[in-house]
This record gives structure tokens, C-alpha cells and sequence, in this order.
């Protein structure tokens, strides 16, 4: 599918360089029709977690934004992923830049000469710590105990489920929200295809068009 939609922008591209009437017949132009002069990813770290997620259409995502053509890239973070090498190789492939996912030493090379940080005294900044309890109901704990015996209590899914979830109403147990999440991409997942496919659609409609708009 990611090849397939660059594939469409490229064609797409290369008619509009023929015949830039054409432009007239596009509905929703794909981004890799377009050069950028800079692109700011802000909270960049979201992006980078993106590839990690095989289902759904989340690595259709990831790789949308990576073709995404610019000479100029930026990531704006204040919690960058930086544990192991092939996170920093994540973060470096968002911004075009090859970086070995299993090399140390290049991870740090990447970061010495790409990556710049703020630093602030927070030594002025007044903390006080609030303990809030949380009571979980039946479909919450389930989908949280699924959770923590994949990856940990410590994890950030398991304080996002804490904190800012709530399991559908219409999911009576943890089998049924799964059930109910993978319908939903799979649901995405036609309607990308489709729209793919109507836009090629339109892509080999537009030379019939735009002769009959000539003739006429």
C-alpha cells in the first residue's frame, strides 16, 4: 500500500509536468505531489512510535510522513525515546537519515551531530506531589492486566489506561474491546484502499478529460 500511494503522487507528478492543466481535474492531491521548504514534526517522539505498530494503518502512516519531501526537517521533543540504538534509528528515518538500528556507536555519532537539547533550571519550579486513586471497572482492569503482563506495569500504556481511558460501553469484556479495536482497522483499512483506488481511477481519467475540455 505505501509503495502503491507513492507510485500514484509520483505518476501523478510526472502528468502535471506534461500538462499542467490537468491540475484543474485534481480532487485531494496526495503531499508527495509537494516539495516543502521545512517541515517542524513537534512532539516528535509520537511520530517515531508510529513504525513500532504493525496492525492497522499506522505504518502506512509512519511512511506517509517519512516521504514526505523537504530539504529541511526538524523534531520537536521533550521526551525523546533514546533507550536502545534502533530508537535513535527511528527518530533518524523520520528525517530521511540512515542510521544502523543495532549500532551503538552510530546512534551516537547521529545524535552528536543532529540532535541539540534546551536546558533549564528546574530547581525554581515548585513541586508538589498529589497521590489520586484510580478504580478501575471490570472491562478497564481486564484491558489494563492484559497490558501489564505483556509489557510491565511501569510501561506508558499502563498509566495511559489508568489515566485517560475508558473502555467502550459496548465492550462487556477485554475480548470484546480487542475484537472491537481490530474491527475498526480493518475498517481503515478498506477505506484507504479505496480512496488509493479512486484516486487512480481519477490519475487515468484526467488525459480523456482534459482533451475533451480542449476540444470543447
Amino acid at each position: 500500500r505505501i509503495f502503491r500511494l507513492e507510485a500514484v503522487g509520483c505518476a501523478l507528478q510526472e502528468q502535471l509536468l506534461k500538462d499542467p492543466d490537468l491540475a484543474a481535474g485534481v480532487c485531494g492531491p496526495a503531499l508527495e505531489l509537494f516539495c516543502f521548504r521545512r517541515i517542524c514534526f513537534d512532539e516528535f517522539h509520537e511520530f517515531t512510535s508510529l513504525k513500532q505498530r504493525v496492525s492497522g494503518n499506522e505504518c502506512l502512516a509512519f511512511n506517509s510522513i517519512r516521504l514526505i519531501r523537504a530539504p529541511r526537517r526538524w523534531g520537536l521533543t521533550a521526551t525523546p525515546r533514546m533507550e536502545r540504538p534502533a530508537d535513535i534509528s527511528r527518530m533518524a528515518e523520520v528525517l530521511q537519515i540512515f542510521v544502523p538500528p543495532d549500532s551503538a556507536s552510530e546512534a551516537q555519532r547521529f545524535l552528536d551531530h543532529f540532535a541539540r537539547s534546551n536546558s533549564w533550571d528546574v530547581a525554581t519550579v515548585p513541586l508538589e506531589e498529589h497521590v489520586v486513586e484510580v478504580s478501575l471497572t471490570g472491562r478497564e482492569r481486564a484491558l489494563y492486566m492484559s497490558e501489564a503482563q505483556r509489557h510491565g506495569e511501569h510501561t506508558e500504556r499502563c498509566v495511559q489506561l489508568c489515566s485517560h481511558f475508558a473502555a467502550d460501553e459496548a465492550c462487556v469484556d477485554s475480548k470484546t474491546a480487542v475484537d472491537h479495536a481490530r474491527q475498526k482497522q480493518q475498517t481503515e483499512k478498506v477505506e484507504n484502499e479505496r480512496r488509493i483506488a479512486e484516486t487512480k481511477g481519477q490519475l487515468q481519467a484526467l488525459p480523456a478529460r482534459a482533451a475533451e475540455e480542449k476540444r470543447s
